[in-house]
C-alpha cells in the first residue's frame, strides 16, 4: 500500500507513515534510525518496506549518533538520506550534527524527530527547535499527515539548496494522528552514488571550521530570506487581533475560533518554525495591535516577535507564555481559554462538551510489566539476594521495576546511565550496587561505561536484562538478538557476555531469570565478588514476542496455599489476583503466559504448572 506508485491515490496514513511516503516520493536512498517513541514507526515502516521497495539502504543503528553519521555518509555520497529519532536522541547525535553544518551536506539530509510534550514516553520534554537555533539549520512542523508528506519532499529540496540538514519536528500528537494523504509519484530512479573528496567541507578540523563558519552564517542568512516566500508561511491579515501558531497548534486555534464564532482576526500559520520569516512577522506587527503566539514548549517565536516589535518601535500587546503554559502539550481547550483571556471575553460555548461528574473519574493505574515478563523475575531475584542494595537502572521496559512492590530501580537518567552512575556509586557507597540495563541499551551507550568500570576497578554489579529484542519501542531488532535490520536471520549475533569478556570483566554469568533460585544464588555470588565489576546476563525472551507465550498456565492448589500473599503482594504478576473472599490467589487465565516464575516464588509449593495436574 505505502509503495503504490499511483499518483492521486488517497490512503489513510499515520503521521509517521506519511514521513516515509514523502521520503519515497522525494527519491530517498538511505534511511536509518535508533527507535524511540514517538518516532519509532518511521523506522519500522522503512524496515517493513525495505525489501519490497529495493530502492533504499535501510538499517536500525546502534544509537542515534551512528544513525545520523550513516545518513550523513549517504548525503556525502550524493544520496538523499533521512534519519529518525526521538527528541532526546538528538542529544546523542549532537556531536556530529553540530559540526557537519559548517561544511554542509551534499544530497538532501532530513532529521525526522519526535518531540514529546507532556513526557508520555520520555524523561524530559525538551524542545528540538533549540538545536536548530544552536546549530543554524531549519526546522519544519507539519499540522496534518498530508502536510507531513508534502513537507518532507520540500525539505529535501531545501536541504540541497542551502546544504543544511532540515529538522522535521513532529510531536506525539502529529506523529500518531491519522488522516487522508493523497499520493504523488515515486521516482523510478535515484541519484547515482558519487563521493567527491573535499577535505575543507568534509573534514571539520579547527582550521577548516574557522574558514567555514562565515559561510554557514551566509547560507543561513540566505535561507532566512527564502522561507518568507515558502508555501509553509501562510498569512491572512484581517482584524487588529492576530494569532501566530506553529504546526499542529494551528489546528487548535482554528477549532477554538470556530467554537466562539470569531472570524475577524489575522492569522499566521507557521510550517517553518526556525528560522522564522521575520519579514512576514513584521507585516503582522505593523497590522495588529494585539498578538497571541501559540507554540508548544519554549517561547522561541514569542521572543523573536518581541525583539522585532522593539526594533520597529511598535508598542503592541504580545501574549504567549503569560496565558499559555510552557510545559505539556496543548489542546483546543487550553488554546480556547487563552484566546478568551487575551480578548477579555467570557466563554460562550464549551469547546470540549460537559465535564464528567466527579464520581466517573477513574483512579490512576500505574503501568506494569507484562504477565510473564522476565524482568519481573530478575528484579525479584535481585531484591531477594540484596534487599538493602542501591539499584541504578536505565531506559527501557525494565524501568517499570521502579514501581512497588518490586522497588528495584533507584535512579534513571538516560540511555547507558545505569552503568555510568552505578560504577561511581560503587566507589562512594558501602551498599551493594546492582545496575540493570537492557540489551539494546547496552549496545547504545552502555559499553563505554562498562569499559570505564573495568578500567577504574569499580565494584559494580551489572545485570543485563536481555529479552532478545528492543521491546519498549515496538520489538525492533538489536545486535544481540540474531535478527538483521529487516528481520531476517543473522548468523552471528554479538553477545554482551563476549563483549564483557573482551574488555576484561572477570566475573561473568548467564542465567535464566525464570529459574529464580539459581538466579538469586548467582546474584549473591556476584555481591560477594570483590575483584572489579561483575556482569550477569539475565536472558529470557520477551513474553510478547511471537512464539514465546509459554502456555499452559499455572494452577493454584487452594488446600496447600497458606494465604501469605507473596505471589500477589511481592512478586505482583498481574495474572495473579488475590480473592479477598476466598483468601487465596486466583489465576487470570486470559493474562497468564505460563512463564512459571511464580512456581518458585511460592514458599509452600501451592503453585504448579497446569500440565502437572
Amino acid at each position: 500500500m505505502l509503495l503504490d506508485n499511483k499518483p492521486g491515490l488517497v490512503e489513510l496514513l499515520m503521521g509517521n507513515q506519511a514521513v516515509v511516503r514523502g521520503a519515497l516520493e522525494a527519491g530517498v536512498s538511505v534511511a536509518c534510525t535508533y527507535p524511540g517513541t514517538p518516532a519509532s514507526e518511521i523506522g519500522d515502516t522503512f524496515a517493513k518496506n525495505a525489501e519490497a521497495s529495493n530502492s533504499y539502504y535501510w538499517e536500525y543503528s546502534t544509537n542515534e549518533k551512528v544513525a545520523f553519521e550513516t545518513a550523513l555518509a549517504g548525503s556525502w555520497s550524493n544520496l538523499r538520506s533521512i534519519v529518525a529519532m526521538k527528541h532526546v536522541g538528538i542529544n546523542v547525535a549532537a556531536d556530529a550534527l553540530m559540526s557537519m553544518t559548517y561544511g554542509g551536506n551534499v544530497a538532501g539530509l532530513i532529521l525526522a524527530v519526535g518531540d514529546d510534550p507532556s513526557c508520555f514516553s520520555s524523561q524530559n520534554e525538551q524542545d528540538s527547535r533549540n538545536y536548530c537555533r544552536f546549530g543554524m539549520f531549519p526546522c519544519m512542523e507539519p499540522s496534518s499527515p498530508q502536510e507531513t508528506k508534502d513537507m518532507v519532499k520540500y525539505a529535501f529540496d531545501l536541504s540541497e539548496k542551502f546544504r543544511l540538514p532540515v529538522l522535521l519536528r513532529q510531536t506525539t500528537r502529529s506523529a500518531h494522528c491519522s488522516g487522508n494523504v493523497e499520493y504523488g509519484s515515486i521516482p523510478e530512479t535515484r541519484n547515482e552514488v558519487k563521493f567527491t573528496k573535499d577535505k575543507l567541507h568534509k573534514a571539520v578540523l579547527p582550521s577548516h571550521a574557522y574558514k567555514l563558519h562565515p559561510d554557514l552564517i551566509a547560507r543561513f542568512s540566505d535561507l532566512k530570506k527564502d522561507i518568507c516566500d515558502s508555501p509553509w508561511t501562510r498569512l491572512t491579515l484581517s482584524g487588529k487581533f492576530g494569532i501566530i501558531a506553529n504546526g499542529l497548534t494551528g489546528n487548535y486555534v482554528k477549532e477554538a475560533l470556530h467554537y466562539e464564532g470569531i472570524e475577524n482576526i489575522s492569522f499566521l500559520h507557521l510550517g517553518i518554525t526556525y528560522p522564522l520569516p521575520e519579514d512576514t512577522l513584521r507585516k503582522m506587527i505593523n497590522h495588529c495591535d494585539k498578538i497571541l503566539v501559540v507554540e508548544e514548549l519554549d517561547p522561541i517565536t514569542e521572543e523573536t516577535l518581541i525583539r522585532l516589535a522593539f526594533e520597529m518601535g511598535k508598542n503592541i500587546e504580545i501574549h504567549g507564555k503569560d496565558v499559555l503554559p510552557e510545559t505539556y502539550e496543548f489542546n483546543t481547550r487550553i488554546v480556547h481559554k487563552a484566546i478568551l483571556e487575551v480578548l477579555s471575553k467570557k466563554e460562550t460555548v464549551s469547546c470540549q462538551g460537559e465535564d464528567l461528574p466527579d464520581q466517573s473519574v477513574m483512579p490512576p493505574r500505574f503501568p506494569v510489566l507484562c504477565p510473564g515478563c522476565p524482568h519481573r523475575a530478575t528484579f525479584y531475584a535481585i531484591r531477594k539476594a540484596v534487599p538493602k542494595g542501591i539499584y541504578p537502572s536505565d531506559i527501557g521496559c525494565y524501568t517499570l521495576g521502579i514501581q512497588p512492590p518490586l522497588n528495584a530501580v533507584d535512579t534513571c537518567v538516560c540511555m547507558g546511565g545505569s552503568i555510568g552512575t552505578g560504577a561511581a556509586l560503587a566507589h562512594f557507597n558501602k551498599e551493594d550496587i546492582f545496575a540493570t540495563i537492557g540489551d539494546s541499551t547496552f549496545f547504545h551507550t552502555g559499553m563505554p561505561a562498562l569499559v570505564n568500570a573495568v578500567w577504574n576497578k569499580s565494584k559494580v554489579n551489572i545485570v543485563l536484562v536481555d529479552n532478545s529484542i528492543t521491546a519498549m519501542t515496538g520489538q525492533q531488532p538489536n545486535p544481540s538478538c540474531g535478527l538483521t535490520s529487516t528481520f531476517g536471520v543473522h548468523d552471528e549475533p554479538i553477545l554482551p557476555e563476549k563483549v564483557a569478556e573482551a574488555v576484561g570483566v572477570k566475573f561473568i554469568r548467564v542465567v535464566n531469570p525464570l529459574n529464580l533460585k539459581e538466579t538469586t544464588e548467582v546474584f549473591k555470588e556476584a555481591a560477594a565478588f570483590k575483584d572489579g565489576p561483575t556482569f550477569i546476563v539475565s536472558r529470557s525472551p520477551c513474553c510478547m514476542m511471537k512464539g514465546f507465550q509459554k502456555k499452559p498456565i499455572v494452577h493454584i492448589n487452594t488446600e496447600t496455599c497458606i494465604s501469605c500473599k507473596i505471589c500477589t503482594s511481592k512478586f505482583s504478576c498481574p495474572a495473579l489476583i488475590w480473592d479477598e473472599e476466598k483468601k487465596h490467589p486466583i489465576v487470570d487465565e486470559t493474562m497468564c503466559n505460563g512463564c512459571g516464575a511464580c512456581i518458585e516464588v511460592c514458599p509452600v509449593g501451592a503453585i504448579t504448572s497446569k500440565k502437572e495436574q
